[in-house]
């Protein structure tokens, strides 16, 4: 039991840590003492708490994605936790059967990752064919959209850079912009897709890098909010070789 529970919760809170948006818990007011202003409902979420409660299940879901699940597998997922919830007696004796979601999910995932490629090619595919893309030779799509100045990067260098990272519906999961905190590190200390594109470019230059999973952060995904094998898309402006 212990066992189980601690594994569901490895994939369920991670997410949360690190949700796109910083965190998924409301402010109930504004730093000055002043009240926040009213929740902004969207959809079907009408209050905060339904916000957050939506991030719980979404960032669950989105982790379970390893399992490739069918509609009738997600069915019992939803009617498990139902129960689980409400405290119902299990259907099964979970000593027996909760030690075995690593071994279904090893066995899951080569399937998931394979059809998770399949359906991200389409989207590669479209990258490369935009006004002056360069598709190197990791698969990388490079997409020049500002020339900058003077010598490009050496995998040793530091470098500095402003960025967005986006998933390829459109979500954004990180931005320096939005934390007004430019990012510096040593190029060849991150992910194989930066340290390829961004030797590419020259100060004050910025590009579109479109990089496939097995040179982002292929099958383990990041902090929840970045998926398994997922293909990923940064807008990166170069501000510095430090």
């Amino acid at each position: 039991m212990q066992r189980l529970s601690s594994l569901l919760l490895a994939l369920a809170v991670p997410a949360l840590a690190a949700a796109a948006d910083g965190g998924v818990s409301a402010t109930p007011s504004k730093p000055d003492g002043g009240v926040a202003a009213p929740e902004k409902p969207v959809g079907y979420l009408k209050t905060a708490d339904d916000k957050e409660l939506y991030a719980l299940g979404y960032s669950f879901g989105r982790n379970l994605q390893v399992f490739d699940l069918s509609p009738s597998e997600l069915e019992i997922i939803r009617k498990s936790i139902s129960e689980g919830a409400t405290d119902k007696k299990p259907l099964i004796p979970l000593e027996t059967y909760g030690p075995k979601i690593q071994e279904l999910a090893a066995a899951r995932h080569t399937r998931a990752a394979q059809k998770k490629e399949a359906r991200d090619k389409p989207y590669l595919d479209a990258a490369a064919k935009q006004k002056g893309a360069q598709v190197l030779s990791s698969g990388v799509v490079y997409i020049p959209e500002k020339e900058g100045t003077g010598p490009a990067p050496k995998a040793s260098d530091e470098v500095t850079v402003n960025y967005v990272g986006k998933l390829t519906n459109g979500t954004e999961f990180d931005s320096s912009y939005k934390r007004n905190q430019p990012l510096k590190f040593q190029l060849d200390k991150v992910i194989p897709c930066w340290t390829e594109g961004v030797q590419k470019m020259k100060v004050g230059g910025k590009a579109k890098l479109t990089c496939p999973s097995a040179v982002a952060y292929g099958p383990r995904g990041a902090g929840g909010v970045i998926p398994p094998n997922a293909t990923l898309v940064f807008e990166v402006e170069l501000l510095a070789i430090n």
